[in-house]
Formats: structure tokens, C-alpha cells, sequence
């Protein structure tokens, strides 16, 4: 009887450790990026995370040209609608640790039907403060209606050399990290005077200088 106790007892002591045990897994905390540290690679999930802030300047203006998403230190960082906190030459080499393809280079001068060509993301963004997970499309409006697409690009040396930042662009992009394949560099280069179809849908947008993290989530 004694025997049958002490086992009883060790039973529940060692039922009690796995039960802490597996509530202190469930209670992991999710790495978020940060000002501080803007990337955070995420392989369980295959995905790369950037910290990036809204400017209400590109979404409240309904005809400017714009970028989508820029890093502070490049030169088209004061034309985008959300700067990321993150260097581009660091966040490319954070989609190469995550085992990103960087495909094709489309040249400079760009091939006329060229598009990135390496690994496909989805682009998805949360603002502080609410817990929705939108996708890109959700948030900007194409007016051809294309859908807003995201392939790597091999332009590493020329997005160093030249500086201008950019980590993700609406359309083919001979200078940024990624960009759409949805649209071609022809589309754009080669066509003087395109009305820019690309409009950021306002009320979606939350107030200036409001934290996002930028989720670049590899498409199986």
C-alpha cells in the first residue's frame, strides 16, 4: 500500500512537470522587430520581419508618385509610405540567411520585359495597436487592377551603390531588394508620363509615425 502511494506520488510530481513544462513553451513570446533592432528572422515561420513607421504625407496625397517601403538611411526614404528602421543591404542578407533565391539581375539599363525573378513573399503588415494582419493589397489600391506581387531581385550591388533604400517597390525595380513581377520594368521606364496607378486606400492607414512591423513571408 505504501509502494502503491509513493507511486501515486511520483505520478503526480512528474504529470506537475510536464504541465509547467509545456506551459512555459506555450508562453514563448513572439520576436518583434524593434527601432532598435529593426530585423528579426523567423525560419520556423520562413519569414523575415522589419520595423518600419507610416508617413501619412504619401497616403493623404492622392497624385504624387511614391514608394512603398524605403529604408530611413537611403535617399528615397522621404518618398515612401512606410520607412523601415532596417539598412536594405541588412535586410537582403537577412532573405539569403533565410534561404531566399535572389533570381535574375534585370540589368541597367533594364530588359524592357524584365521581372524579378527569385523568391516569392507575401507582404504582409500589423500597426501598433491593432491586432489585424493585413496584406499589402489590402491597404493599396492598383487602379488597373493588377495584384500587388513580391519576388526578390538580384540587385544587391546596384541597391549598395546606389543608396537609394528601396526594400520593397509596386512595380519591376532594377534598384530595389524586391519588387512586383505584376508590372514589368517596360511598364514604367519606358513609358514617359504613366499616370501612377498605385493609391494608398487612407482610411486603412492609421495616424503618422505609428510603428508597423513588415512581414515578408516566403510563399511555398
Amino acid at each position: 500500500m505504501k509502494q502503491l502511494k509513493t507511486l501515486i506520488t511520483i505520478g503526480c510530481i512528474v504529470i506537475a512537470l510536464l504541465a509547467v513544462f509545456c506551459k512555459k513553451e506555450e508562453e514563448v513570446e513572439e520576436i518583434n522587430p524593434t527601432p532598435m533592432n529593426p530585423v528579426v528572422i523567423d525560419t520556423a515561420k520562413n519569414e523575415v520581419k522589419i520595423s518600419c513607421v507610416v508617413k501619412r504625407m504619401w497616403i493623404d496625397d492622392s497624385t504624387s508618385i511614391h514608394n512603398c517601403i524605403v529604408s530611413k538611411y537611403g535617399s528615397n526614404a522621404g518618398k515612401a509610405v512606410l520607412v523601415s528602421n532596417a539598412h536594405h543591404a541588412d535586410f537582403y542578407d537577412a532573405l539569403i540567411a533565410l534561404g531566399a533565391n535572389p533570381g535574375v539581375d534585370i540589368g541597367d539599363p533594364p530588359d524592357t520585359n524584365g521581372v524579378p525573378t527569385g523568391t516569392e513573399f507575401k507582404v504582409l503588415v500589423k500597426f501598433e495597436g491593432d491586432t489585424t494582419l493585413y496584406d499589402i493589397n489590402e491597404l493599396v489600391e492598383d487602379s488597373l487592377g493588377r495584384e500587388f506581387k513580391c519576388r526578390m531581385h538580384n540587385s544587391y550591388t546596384r541597391a549598395v551603390s546606389t543608396n537609394k533604400g528601396c526594400i520593397y517597390c509596386y512595380t519591376t525595380c532594377k534598384t530595389s531588394i524586391t519588387s512586383n513581377p505584376s508590372y514589368t520594368a517596360k511598364d514604367f521606364y519606358y513609358t514617359p508620363g504613366v499616370k501612377w496607378p498605385f493609391r494608398p486606400i487612407k482610411e486603412k492607414w492609421p495616424a503618422e509615425g505609428t510603428h508597423a512591423v513588415v512581414i515578408f513571408r516566403k510563399v511555398q
